[in-house]
């Protein structure tokens, strides 16, 4: 399900409901879910769903996002916020990989529990929830993270478990609370508890400010601001499955940035210049391989995009950043010709 436009739901039921597994895995993604609406916006229950590139414009009554029973769920790169119940919920022996999402402005940003619910009709499995947190931003959001133990005695694992690294976290370490005895929370490397500098969270721009560039979705153009966040280039620097910054527009830092938009060609730009405006394939050399994707883009115009979810990418072979590929690129792609990192 891509590219879906989801308004005005009323009445006992969820957005996007999915039950069970399949081969491949159901796929959310690039949806945007407006105003805040009735019940959880994404719901998968025994599900592995890939959930990526939604924004989530809150609930009325619920969750952002609701990841259920026994199943490994993927969510990356969404943005969730004004979600009365909570951004994300892993519920019931659910084990859940939460990547790059920005989660703001939630009462519980991220909630780890059993629900309930083992007899008839709904028979979820007993236990509590369980969450890897890696390059996300939780802010403003009381209690960033909570923990609960399941109160059913025949769980396998009574306990909520989450681990959290290079996320900035409003509180830190103090904004997770934990209920019960068996829950645990591992707090690891690259957490910082900081301003995140959005551009303007009045109007739900939640790109990052940065003195080298930031993506304008509205004007569809890279401007400059009079600060730096302190999210650009500090997510998880050794992880090879969820820290690929190699989409994210030169200068990039080669270091992918936390919250929705790192990792992705709409992530703030970098105060240093490792690597080369014109390494298009980030293989440390401007050849001709380079210059084959700068051809096939030729005189190609900056995407509209009429449903505003996390916007189209930007063009990485425009190097001028003016929204067409055309003779200044060309100047500038030649003027880099045959560099290499030393």
């Amino acid at each position: 399900m891509e590219d879906c436009y989801f308004v005005g739901k009323t009445g006992d039921n969820d957005d996007v409901d999915l039950y069970g597994e399949s081969t491949p895995p159901c796929l959310i993604r690039r949806n945007l879910f407006d105003m805040p609406c009735e019940d959880d916006r994404v719901h998968p229950t025994k599900c592995s769903a890939i959930i990526t590139e939604n924004v989530i414009k809150g609930s009325s009554s619920d969750h952002g996002i609701v990841l259920r029973d026994k199943c490994t769920p993927i969510v990356t790169n969404n943005l969730i916020y004004n979600c009365p119940n909570g951004g994300i919920a892993v519920e019931n022996a659910c084990t859940a990989i939460l990547v790059n999402n920005t989660i703001v402005n939630c009462t519980k940003g991220i909630h780890c529990f059993d629900l309930g619910r083992a007899g008839f009709p709904y028979y979820l499995t007993p236990g509590g929830g369980t969450a890897t947190v890696i390059n996300c931003i939780i802010w403003d959001c009381s209690p960033s993270i909570q923990l609960e133990d399941s109160p059913n005695t025949q769980a396998k694992d009574p306990g909520s478990h989450i681990t959290v690294k290079y996320c900035d976290v409003k509180g830190g370490r103090a904004s997770v609370t934990v209920s019960g005895t068996y829950s645990t929370v591992t707090w690891g490397a690259g957490n910082i508890n900081v301003d995140p500098q959005f551009v303007n969270a009045g109007s739900k721009d939640y790109h990052l400010k940065s003195l080298v560039g930031r993506w304008n979705p509205t004007t569809q153009t890279w401007v400059r601001d009079l600060v730096h966040s302190p999210c650009i280039d500090t997510g998880d620097p050794n992880d090879p499955n969820y820290s690929d910054w190699t989409a994210e527009l030169w200068p990039n830092g080669r270091r992918i940035n936390m919250g929705a938009y790192g990792g992705t060609p709409e992530a703030s730009m970098s105060l240093s210049t490792v690597g080369n405006i014109g390494d298009l394939n980030n293989d440390d050399i401007v050849d001709f391989l380079d210059f084959a994707n700068f051809a096939a883009s030729w005189e190609t115009h900056q995407p509209l995009f009429t449903i505003l979810t996390l916007g189209p990418p930007p063009l990485r072979e425009d190097l001028d950043r003016n929204k067409i590929v055309d003779c200044n690129d060309l100047g500038i792609f030649s003027e880099n010709w045959l560099w290499e990192e030393e």
